[in-house]
């Protein structure tokens, strides 16, 4: 198991860890705009942890299956 740093703020590399992302896709989704919200402390980029969970979250694939009908007692 990854031992996360005490900080809430990760860098891009341990956020895609965090996600189960390849960095390279988060690093792509953060310069189209589509992926979680970034922070920048001294010109370096980090993600705080609440921002990717609230990320994650939102994208909850949701269960559209229909769940079977319950047969009537005979």
């Amino acid at each position: 198991m990854y031992n996360y740093p005490k900080s809430p703020f990760l860098t891009s590399q341990e956020a895609a860890d965090y996600l189960r992302l390849d960095v390279k896709t988060l690093n792509n989704m953060r310069w189209r705009r589509e992926g979680p919200n970034y922070r920048k402390h001294g010109g370096k980029v980090v993600y705080h942890m609440s921002d990717l969970d609230y990320w994650s979250k939102d994208r909850d694939a949701k269960d559209h299956r229909v769940p079977p009908e319950k047969k009537a007692a005979s």
